[in-house]
């Protein structure tokens, strides 16, 4: 009887803990399941893909998303597919990728996969982000106009300063008649002002001014960042006017596994280009390319019949390998890139062999050999800190050029090295603030000879023929924003320039309200310095029988910018459009001048406030764009831009010469279905020019006091099969060109001569054509 007692009891004990450990095996799976779902619920996973040429879907990558307002973001990966962690600061998902625009998605709580299709012909159940214009409006506190992929390939963009040729941001203009190069001007003022950068760090400087523009090939870029008035404090004193950021192709977001560009036109020129990326290691954490860039211009052309070659031959040969890496924590991160560059120019007189000729007194020729070597590399370093960064850039260039004038002879070398290094964090409960300080370094070794004029007279200067720059600095900048409304970024830097022993402080001020979700107001304000290389930077005054004459020693450069912008985003039937409208001023408070007014044979160098010369310099510039999508896949621009300069020289206040007071653009683009066929066609209107006074001039050898306006017509026409893209154009189809480029052609050794003085196309209408293929 006790033994079944004790049995049954031991049955009863079994079975009540059986029911107990059933309980907490439910209560244990059901909190597993629990924080499972809530897992998945602070995770977003997703794909992003596009469509191919014949209409089918394929991944994305490299493509960005990103919670807006925060640093909460992810990379896409090889199948288009990424993860990204939920913030309870926005339900509100950017997506980026380069060639589209970037487009805002709003995500409910409760999702947690999302398809992004990057389309502009379909219309799916799915998030569409619709193709980008040529250009568009970055959501930067600072006024930055992007010229992307697809704009740059709206036309055959040879190289940068061929890439603006749908803006009115910046004007470009052949520098002279003889050597091929351009120059660019922003705001009405020199591109010497503008700070041109490759992807944040200072690029074209020093020996690159003249001819740098032609040393970026177009089929590298992979975007063009134009901002206008004084840039952030980062990178640097220099920017007055402006900052033009040139982003390459990086092997980290590119897929084009090969590309090839093969381009020839009408006047001669061939270019080839050849891109190729590839992973490096087993778990790729590391990526390379290498690009290749070469051209010629084979034939000679003479259009004006002034026996002088409206285009050099020129070779150029331009290569560059770079790398992305990051470690297998993603704690550090960095790109490193190397390029070196040869390129040779002949131009002058059709008869002029340099091999008989070089030096003669007989035949006019002009010789310039360059040699380039860049090397470039930026890392970071994440902290502790979620939003906690050390970064760090360093650069080195060495240039040397040899060229020759007629009789005169310019040899310049330089050693240039660069040194950034920046720390960065957000702060605060919110994380409004961000803070972001650090030091810089910039030397400069340039050594220039420059030994007489054609008709044989010494050039008189004061500057020394050898300079060693040293500049070291620091600098601080701190922004504060309420979510996307409102945006303040002040900052400051200090710099100390050993060669003249002047203490540079440079206060700069952003401001971005965005009145609403469409409607946006910024402000800046700042001062730049710079020092001023006359002899390189005029180089084109070289092509002439004019004495360089340095009237006083040079100070340092200084100037305070100012500016307001509004932009207003809008529909029409459906359609993205938009309207923006700005001004900008600048005022010297020292400027160095180079005054060709008052002697036809000489070049006066002196200091807007100093022994020589007191008075203003100054520029108001006002600019309006009106973009309009009336039907998909058509988009119309109409610009206008006027620039009001005026200097002092010879203590003459006058309106500044060569400065095309108003310019217009119509732009016109078209693509059909699955972007088959592109369409692509620009009228420039530019409006006359005062001139440099040629009055002493014997008649024949004089000019106007203006320059005739006149208008100019491209186009291209493009059509795209699968990984090839096929393409024929036309520059300058209205055929017009400045009559008489060179004066005194007939007698190139003669006091009159001078091919500095250009203020419209050398070359008439050109036409053109080429083939892209790309391999992903």
């Amino acid at each position: 009887m006790q033994k079944s007692i004790r049995y049954y009891s031991l049955l009863l004990i079994i079975k009540k803990t059986e029911k107990t450990v059933k309980s907490n095996i439910i209560k244990i799976i059901t909190v597993l399941l629990c924080s499972f779902n809530i897992a998945a619920a602070q995770s977003l996973t997703g794909s992003v893909s596009e469509y191919a040429d014949d209409g089918t879907l394929t991944p994305v990558v490299g493509a960005t998303v990103q919670w807006q307002g925060t640093s909460v973001g992810a990379v896409t990966g090889r199948d288009g597919t990424f993860t990204v962690a939920r913030t309870a600061v926005t339900n509100k998902l950017l997506v980026r990728y380069p060639t589209y625009d970037t487009d805002t998605i709003e995500v409910s709580g409760s999702q947690t996969e999302l398809k992004v299709v990057l389309a502009s012909a379909h219309s799916l159940q799915t998030v569409n982000v619709s193709t980008i214009s040529g250009a568009y409006i970055s959501v930067k506190p600072i006024f930055t106009t992007v010229i992307s992929t697809e704009g740059l390939r709206r036309a055959a963009c040879c190289n940068l300063s061929e890439s603006f040729e749908n803006t009115v941001a910046v004007d470009v203009e052949y520098a002279d008649a003889v050597s091929g190069a351009k120059q660019i001007s922003m705001l009405g003022l020199a591109g010497i002002y503008s700070q041109i950068l490759l992807e944040n760090v200072p690029y074209v400087r020093q020996l690159s001014h003249q001819f740098g523009l032609g040393f970026i090939p177009g089929t590298w870029m992979e975007m063009i960042s134009i901002s206008k008035g004084t840039s952030s404090v980062t990178n640097g004193y220099e920017a007055i006017t402006g900052q033009i950021d040139v982003e390459y192709k990086k092997p980290e977001t590119n897929r084009e596994r090969l590309f090839v560009n093969l381009y020839g036109n009408t006047m001669g020129k061939m270019e080839l280009n050849l891109n190729s990326r590839f992973d490096v290691g087993k778990k790729q954490n590391a990526s390379s390319m290498l690009l290749f860039h070469a051209e010629s211009q084979i034939a000679k052309i003479d259009m004006n019949h002034d026996n002088f070659l409206d285009l050099p031959l020129n070779r150029q040969i331009n290569l560059m390998n770079r790398w992305d890496y990051r470690s297998k924590n993603n704690i550090v991160e960095g790109r490193t890139m190397v390029s070196y560059l040869f390129e040779d120019r002949i131009g002058g007189e059709k008869s002029f062999n340099p091999k008989r000729d070089a030096g003669s007194g007989s035949i006019y020729g002009l010789g310039i050999r360059t040699h380039k070597l860049d090397a470039i590399t930026k890392n970071g370093f994440l902290l502790k800190g979620e939003y906690e960064s050390v970064g760090t850039i360093l650069s080195f260039t060495y240039h040397n050029t040899n060229a020759r004038f007629g009789q005169r002879k310019y040899d310049g070398e330089q050693l240039s090295g660069y040194a950034n290094i920046f720390y960065s964090n957000k702060f605060g409960k919110t994380e409004r603030h961000k803070l972001t300080t650090g030091a810089s370094m910039q030397f400069d070794h340039v050594n220039q000879l420059i030994n007489s004029n054609n008709n044989g007279d010494i050039l008189h200067f004061l500057q020394p023929t050898i300079v060693n720059e040293a500049v070291p600095g620091v600098f601080a900048e701190y922004s504060y924003s309420i979510e996307d409304k409102f945006i303040i970024m002040p900052g400051f830097r200090l710099d100390y320039n050993l060669l003249y022993s002047q203490l540079y402080w440079t206060p700069r001020l952003h401001v971005k309200w965005q009145i609403t979700e469409k409607t946006s107001l910024r402000a800046s304000a700042g001062k730049g310095y710079r020092t001023a290389n006359v002899y390189v930077e005029n180089m084109s005054l070289m092509v002439s029988n004019r004495t360089f004459e340095t009237l006083e020693p040079l100070k340092p450069e200084e100037a305070w910018n100012a500016g307001i912008s509004f932009v207003q985003e809008f529909t029409v039937n459906g359609n993205k459009s938009s309207f923006s409208a700005d001004y900008f001023y600048t005022r010297f408070m020292n400027q160095t001048l180079i005054d060709l007014d008052q002697y036809t044979n000489k070049v006066l160098i002196y200091n807007l406030n100093g022994m020589i010369n007191s008075g203003k310099s100054y520029s108001h510039s006002f600019q309006a764009d009106l973009t309009l999508t009336p039907i998909e896949r058509f988009e119309i621009v109409l610009a206008y831009r006027f620039n009001d300069v005026w200097q002092t020289m010879n203590n003459l206040l006058q309106r500044k010469a060569l400065t095309s007071p108003h310019k217009a653009l119509l732009n016109l683009n078209y693509a059909t279905k699955f972007n088959r066929w592109k369409f692509s066609a620009t009228l420039q209107y530019n409006s006359a020019m005062r001139l440099p006074s040629t009055e002493s001039n014997p008649e024949q050898y004089r000019l106007g006091r203006y320059s005739p306006d006149y208008l100019i017509l491209n186009a291209q026409v493009t059509y795209r099969y699968k990984g090839w893209e096929f393409y024929i154009g036309g520059e300058n189809l209205t055929n017009y060109r400045q009559k008489h480029p060179v004066l005194s052609a007939d007698n190139p050794f003669g006091p009159y001569f001078d091919a500095s003085m250009i203020y419209a196309p050398v070359i008439g209408a050109m036409g053109y054509a080429g083939f892209r293929f790309t391999l992903k």
